[in-house]
């Protein structure tokens, strides 16, 4: 082989391993974005759990469940479902309630959702011996 030969060669060579390069670097990028999708999702989840959890304990040793929710920031959506919307998700309530002659039973959950999809849900029920 010339000299010139083995100068393409060695270009085309070159070519080839900065190009191979260049395309697994392309692969980390999306990797890491998604990483990073990922855990901005998981922040949100886990920061709507604790809410969540907060407003469910809250709920379970209030004996006036509707002013709890009032002074908490819920306003009653759609007559039935209590909500709170904030910047990343929203929080919603739902309760029944059954009076019986041995007491009353509490039963509802707890949701969040992101406006496309819900996130969680906690189901809480609390049964109240006696008379309401």
């Amino acid at each position: 082989m010339n000299r010139r030969t083995q100068g393409n060669a060695l270009l085309t060579e070159l070519m080839i391993a900065i190009a191979f390069f260049m395309l697994c670097i392309s692969v980390l990028i999306q990797v890491f974005a998604g990483a990073s999708r990922m855990s901005a999702t998981a922040g949100r989840i886990t920061a709507a759990l604790d809410e969540a959890q907060s407003v469910a304990d809250a709920l379970l040793a209030a004996e006036d469940r509707e002013a709890l929710l009032k002074a908490e920031g819920f306003s009653l959506a759609d007559g039935r479902d209590w909500t709170r919307t904030g910047a990343e998700y929203t929080l919603g309530v739902a309760l029944a309630e059954e009076q019986t002659e041995q007491g009353c039973l509490v039963t509802g959950r707890v949701y969040a959702g992101d406006g496309t999809q819900e996130l969680l849900s906690l189901p809480l029920a609390v049964y109240k011996g006696g008379q309401p």
